[in-house]
């Protein structure tokens, strides 16, 4: 893949994804939280199944990609070989309690602050803030040695196709990986309530945004070998690794990279500026530049 002509479509196209995914959500009710929850209050099955049917459709059409293309996930940060279960549980508890607190996740926040919600707009602050003091700042401390210390060795990767691949023969694991999201799949478009028109958009149109970006890290903004660097790489990536759509770190990465364009701009500002040539050069001139 030619590295300018894949870095030139890298932007619109996730943000297309991430409108279309935007678009879904707002007009479906696509939530997490809310399925449980009217699931456990209500009875209601249909935002759960909605969930379902995104998990079917994304797994089933990455896993297809995977077995039936070029497309390597074994690299991304998710499948790492040493699972740190105590992070992951810790971490997960603290999501799920906020989530119920701030009436829905990332997602969820952008969604209801598109719609004019003003309380999304301190939940969206707060979110920003602690997710980047929890990757780069005081509770990244924490984090680091007293929770990902704690993990537990794996001989391979933690995703499903290459676990199955260990232990059973490769027919077997192809007829797995891409059986059991299929079987899924139809489990739940045999549900009546999975049936409606929102349920369809919710489940499908989250699926496709979600296996689409997961190509576009994985074939477009993928080099075999970098000219600069004669390595792999992952275009337009945070750490060079497979990305998708995700609830939390992009926040903080927006936050850092505002905090790293003001901080240019006042760099700026504070540089005098050159006279011309023939110029007068009594005083300094202070401008405030463009952002990096």
């Amino acid at each position: 893949m030619d590295l300018n002509n894949s870095a030139q479509w890298l932007t619109p196209i996730s943000f297309f994804i991430g409108l279309a995914f935007g678009f879904v959500a707002q007009r479906s009710q696509f939530c997490t939280m809310g399925a449980i929850s009217d699931v456990l209050n209500f009875g209601d099955w249909s935002k759960a199944y909605m969930w379902l049917m995104a998990v079917a459709v994304s797994t089933l059409l990455l896993q297809s990609g995977i077995v039936f293309s070029d497309l390597r996930i074994e690299q991304a940060h998710y499948l790492n070989a040493d699972w740190p279960w105590l992070s992951n549980l810790t971490g997960g508890a603290m999501f799920g309690c906020g989530m119920v607190m701030a009436s829905g996740c990332g997602s969820k926040t952008l969604v209801r602050l598109g719609a004019g919600n003003l309380k999304s707009i301190v939940v969206l602050l707060t979110l920003s803030v602690f997710a980047l003091m929890a990757l780069k700042g005081v509770t990244a401390v924490v984090r680091v040695q007293w929770f990902d210390s704690v993990y537990l060795p794996l001989q391979h990767t933690q995703g499903l196709a290459e676990q199955l691949a260990f232990h059973l023969n490769p027919t077997a694991a192809i007829a797995l990986r891409l059986g059991l999201p299929g079987l899924l799949l139809l489990w739940v478009l045999s549900r009546k309530e999975a049936r409606t028109s929102n349920g369809l958009l919710g489940g499908i149109g989250s699926g496709l945004a979600v296996a689409g970006a997961w190509w576009l890290t994985l074939h477009l903004g993928f080099i075999a070998e970098d000219p600069n660097t004669l390595e792999a790489r992952y275009l337009a990536t945070y750490n060079n690794r497979p990305e998708a759509l995700t609830f939390t770190a992009p926040l903080a990465h927006t936050l850092e990279s505002l905090r790293a364009i003001q901080a240019g701009k006042l760099q700026n500002a504070r540089r005098p500026q050159s006279p011309p040539v023939g110029g007068r050069t009594d005083g300094y001139r202070w401008r405030a530049g463009a952002g990096v």
